[in-house]
């Protein structure tokens, strides 16, 4: 075969093997199914199979050819290509990335909103909204207290002048959205700083790009320490820089995301002690994240809720040990356990790791929730870190930084998760054909009257002071009825989330104790005391 040929041949093959890999990773291959191409499959994992395969095709092939035939290599269209975008001022490929993570993290999480989910971000927002006509984050959904009393998250009276703008919970998954994205752009630009490689900055983009845990957190509704994470980044580049104000700015705005976030300040004072020659500074930061955070815990928060049980998950029950190595093992596993080879920045790291893997919670080991928010930066900040160590260890190494990158990216394609077209799928799926009809008459009950309901309508009631959820322990009862007089009871035969009491009963007693059907479709129904829809 001629050399020509040859070339043609195998550029062929790494474009349609570069096009199959982009398409699987960023889809799943759901379009097919949609096509009606392939069958449905039951579960994620055949989904996420056919993108490993793809991915590790296009790899195989990629280094195939740089090992075997170089100077085709450096001809491949692909490869080209890639050098050409490398052309592209860097802030410009980073603000393109982080602008398009944003647009699609967004768009997901508005998705699975409109799909039914409720629960946290209910009381969240609940609060914000109630913080926007005077009653300073107070929430029913939470038993009629001052958020605060409940974590001791401040950074929400931020959102609260923004939300007078838009009162729509879609503004709160925007701007977790907006804060999450952010370490895309954050992340380039240190390794960039760090690893002097525009090429190195792009490919540990990419990785926090396709970063599971992040996309999952914001999967999993909105929790108000995501709106941190950026000043988290922000900290540490002021660390490294010597810019005292910022760094002590931002740690301020860090402490203001939830009470745990003190266990990161004080961290990062051990972290200016101890590496940045800040010694005064960092013994103040790490004694002041003492007392604050033992204020808040021991008397501040019980005496605005009378709250005991927030940190009884520590010391009071055994923890797996092998269970407990594990996670940790699965939370730095994503970038190829780069962060244990530089000591001062994996330290950051240890307090978010920590506290989910010696919890007896187990929720708090799941991936799929909001519990890792706090270690996104500092993971990707000390792999980044640890590369550059290992770069500076071994001659061998930094010859083949590039390359070896590039595996390490491969190998965290392979576990970044099933893609959010696939998430996005099935949200689509579990909205329900009467959906639209549905929000048109809920939005009708104007937020004067107080309401009953399920967890998947609360963020659709959400505008109001008065807020209530059935909590899938116990139905309504006529005590409950007499102290709480609810205006309206909004709920759903289908989604009726207590099994164990017959919806038929419930609605029965409901209508014996003085409620009638303001609207019902498909076995959704809105009671009233009047009877009548008030706006």
């Amino acid at each position: 075969m001629s050399s020509s040929r040859a070339f043609n041949v195998w550029n062929g093959i790494t474009i349609l093997a570069a096009f199959l890999a982009l398409f699987f990773l960023l889809t799943n291959g759901v379009p097919m199914v949609q096509w009606g191409w392939i069958p449905a499959f039951p579960g994620e994992s055949a989904y996420q199979n056919m993108t490993r395969v793809s991915v590790s095709v296009f790899f195989l092939i990629f280094f195939f050819l740089y090992f075997r035939y170089r100077d085709l290599f450096n001809r491949l269209t692909v490869v080209c290509f890639v050098r050409a975008l490398l052309k592209i001022p860097l802030s410009v490929l980073l603000l393109i990335l982080t602008l398009t993570y944003i647009a699609i993290m967004s768009e997901v999480s508005i998705l699975r909103h409109l799909s039914g989910a409720g629960g946290d971000a209910a009381i969240f927002v609940q609060s914000i909204w109630n913080g926007t006509q005077g009653d300073f984050l107070y929430s029913t959904i939470k038993g009629g207290i001052c958020l605060l009393g409940d974590h001791m998250s401040p950074i929400l009276a931020f959102v609260i002048p923004l939300y007078r703008l838009w009162p729509d919970p879609i503004l709160t998954f925007i701007l977790q959205a907006i804060t999450i994205g952010s370490g895309v752009y954050f992340t380039g630009w240190i390794a960039r700083d760090k690893l002097k490689s525009n090429f190195l900055a792009i490919v540990f983009a990419l990785m926090y790009f396709f970063y599971f845990n992040a996309r999952a957190t914001l999967h999993y509704e909105f929790h108000p320490e995501a709106l941190v994470e950026p000043f988290m980044f922000l900290a540490f580049i002021c660390a490294e820089k010597k810019r005292l104000a910022g760094f002590l700015a931002c740690l301020f705005m860090v402490i203001l995301g939830k009470e745990n976030m003190l266990g990161i300040s004080f961290i990062l004072g051990f972290y200016v002690f101890a590496f940045a020659s800040w010694k005064r500074v960092g013994i103040w930061v790490m004694v002041l994240s003492v007392i604050i955070f033992l204020f808040e815990v021991k008397w501040l928060m019980p005496h605005l809720y009378q709250l005991q049980f927030q940190y009884s998950y520590y010391g009071h029950s055994r923890v797996d040990i092998l269970e407990a190595l594990g996670y940790v093992l699965r939370m730095y596993s994503p970038v190829c356990f780069l962060s244990f080879f530089n000591l001062p920045t994996l330290l950051l790291t240890l307090p978010i790791v920590l506290q989910n893997a010696l919890s007896s919670n187990e929720l708090m080991r799941i991936p799929m929730r909001h519990y890792t928010i706090g270690l996104h930066p500092f993971l990707f900040i000390s792999a980044i870190y640890g590369f550059n160590s290992l770069c500076d260890r071994w001659s061998e190494f930094a010859k083949r930084k590039n390359l070896i990158l590039v595996a390490i990216l491969w190998f965290s394609l392979l576990r970044s998760g099933p893609a959010e077209y696939f998430y996005a799928w099935n949200f689509i799926k579990e909205k329900r054909p009467y959906d639209a009809e549905m929000l048109a008459k809920i939005q009708e009950i104007g937020p004067k009257y107080s309401v009953l309901t399920q967890a998947n309508f609360l963020t659709r009631l959400i505008n109001r002071k008065e807020l209530y959820v059935l909590d899938g322990r116990t139905p309504p009862t006529r005590e409950m009825i007499e102290k709480y007089r609810f205006d309206y009871i909004v709920c759903s035969q289908s989604s009726w989330p207590l099994p164990e009491f017959p919806f038929a009963e419930t609605f029965a007693n409901l209508k014996a104790w003085g409620y009638s059907v303001s609207f019902e479709k498909n076995g959704f129904y809105i009671l009233s005391r009047s009877g009548d829809v008030a706006t």
